[in-house]
């Protein structure tokens, strides 16, 4: 009578053994796979290594598609839950996604549409502290673990099953069943992208629209549009064209008190600040901004400050910004220019990353290709140098940065 309890045994232990790491994250899966897919991972020609592509967040550097080529890398099949994560820089033919297999996460192209939307939108009642979110089907009857996955993906701190529940009870039936075919498009559950808090999110919503808010940037009182934010310069487009201009030469309406009008997001646990809509946390969740990103300030207060991120406008914690002056050189030393480089060359390949500290143990921003523009606020003790490096703010090795050469005054 106990032969066929051995039997089953090994297999016990084998699903034991199973990566729990990997079957939870999948359960937080937005989209679903409908149709078996080669997976691709994006190389440059020559061979190195991938570049991490964030289309949200990262200015496009792959100008010439003969400079890279897509590698198959593997394939997942039909009904595996993915997240969308972005587009491919070059092949609007293709999304990046982030999936799971045995040994952990894993991100790849596949062909653009074959991935499904796999999640309903949850929308608290009018007077709540919270707004609308996406939930991903599997957990439509499972209050318990909507209200763990609100509170770790989306930061609805707080929120009760109770709450969960009166959501709940608002859906119809048409609003949690997936669709039957479509393409995900480049909507995101992370990092820079948007995230699920937005009103748009999915047919059947019950989100009201909500007012599109806008600042209005001048140049001497001249419209103007801003490419590329910095503490002491930015890039702006007048006129079609692009120029680099002082940032204390920029207005913009509405803005915060001049000595705190620029900021830069300061999220060191996390990675990102989460934007709502409304202050103290509140309303929808429309961005996750990104640490180190530079931001206007269009209101100031002790706990919420109202900024510009990435063309949305919305409330973070002030705790999750380094405040900082409209006008740099009012407080601090003027800066110099440079290039970043490696082993002094600006052009080719080679990435060089930055990161939130002066000290080598800060997380890291991101890498850039050699050859970007840097501003250079000076250089600490250990070799380290602050800089504002294409809308971002922190910290890079001396020995990757070179310096422009300061023009010759006549005395």
């Amino acid at each position: 009578m106990q032969k066929p309890v051995l039997r089953l045994l090994p297999l016990l232990l084998v699903l034991l053994a199973l990566p729990m790491g990997a079957m939870a994250a999948e359960k937080d899966c937005l989209y679903v796979m409908n149709a078996s897919q080669t997976v691709y991972e994006l190389h440059w020609a020559d061979g190195g290594n991938v570049w991490s592509y964030n289309p949200d967040e990262t200015r496009d550097v792959f100008t010439n598609a003969d400079q890279t080529r897509m590698v198959a890398v593997g394939s997942v099949s039909a009904g595996t839950p993915v997240n969308v994560t972005g587009s491919h820089p070059l092949d609007s033919s293709y999304v990046e996604i982030v999936y799971y297999t045995s040994g952990g996460a894993s991100v790849g192209y596949v062909a653009a549409g074959s991935a499904s939307k796999n999640y309903f939108v949850l929308t608290f009642p009018e007077g709540s502290a919270y707004g609308s979110y996406r939930v991903p089907n599997g957990m439509r009857n499972d209050v318990h673990a909507i209200q763990t996955y609100l509170v770790t993906q989306e930061s609805a701190f707080g929120v009760t099953t109770d709450e969960i529940r009166a959501a709940l009870a608002l859906l119809g039936a048409a609003e949690t069943t997936p669709p039957s075919g479509g393409s995900s498009g480049s909507s995101s559950t992370g990092g820079g992208s948007s995230s699920g808090g937005s009103s748009s999110g999915g047919s059947g919503s019950r989100a009201t629209p909500r007012p599109v808010e806008t600042v209005q940037v001048t140049l001497d009182g001249t419209p103007v549009t801003i490419d590329t934010l910095g503490l002491y310069e930015s890039v702006i487009v007048l006129e079609g064209e692009k120029q680099t201009v002082m940032t204390a030469a920029l207005s913009w309406s509405p803005s915060a008190e001049a000595e705190h009008a620029l900021a830069v997001i300061y999220a060191p646990r996390t990675g990102a600040a989460t934007m709502h809509s409304q202050s103290g946390g509140k309303g929808d969740v429309l961005k996750k901004c990104k640490n180190g990103r530079i931001v206007l300030v269009t209101e100031w207060g002790k706990n919420y400050c109202k900024i510009l991120y990435n063309g949305a406008v919305g409330y973070v914690l002030t705790d999750a910004l380094k405040l900082y002056p409209h006008d740099w050189s009012s407080a601090y030393e003027t800066p110099r220019t440079g290039t970043l480089s490696y082993n002094g060359r600006t052009v080719g390949k080679a990435t060089v990353n930055v990161r939130t500290t002066g000290d080598g143990k800060g997380t890291i921003l991101n890498e850039w290709i050699i050859g970007e523009r840097l501003v250079v606020y000076g250089e600490n003790e250990k070799g380290w140098c602050e800089v504002d490096i294409d809308g971002t703010h922190g910290f890079v090795q001396a020995k990757y940065v070179t310096l422009d050469e300061v023009p010759e005054t006549d005395e």
